[in-house]
């Protein structure tokens, strides 16, 4: 689940929420999955991601694909809004790679509509 809040803290409704996955390394940077949902009353809007099954094997002569997430919202009216975070898991740890713990808070600032500023990837 994502919020999307105003800057006063007021939930802004019917903002168009992307995440997108990509590959982070080994290059190139490759865009593999893209989720869009928009935002209820409450400021919410609910993904439910399935990025399928993955088999990499360790000491591949590439390297190991490492993964990152971004997610991005936008509204008339507001600047859009961005955050990123690497996928890195903990040795004991690995059933909660990719998890959120706490719900993500997206704060949008009043001025010209803006498409998402991230950086523009490949796709496979």
């Amino acid at each position: 689940m994502v919020r999307v809040v105003d800057d006063t803290g007021d939930p802004v409704e019917d903002a168009t929420v992307v995440v997108r996955r990509y590959r982070v390394g080994p290059p190139p940077h490759i865009e593999t999955h893209r989720f869009e949902a928009r935002t209820d009353t409450d400021g919410e809007a609910t993904f439910e991601i399935d990025v399928g099954k993955e088999s990499v094997m360790p000491l591949m002569m590439h390297g190991v694909p490492q993964w990152g997430f971004e997610v991005c919202a936008t509204a008339p009216g507001y600047s859009s809004a961005h955050s990123s975070w690497l996928v890195v898991a903990p040795q004991d740890d690995r059933h909660t790679v990719g998890q959120i713990r706490e719900p993500l808070v997206l704060v949008l600032s009043p001025g010209v509509d803006e498409e998402c500023t991230w950086e523009q990837l490949d796709s496979p």
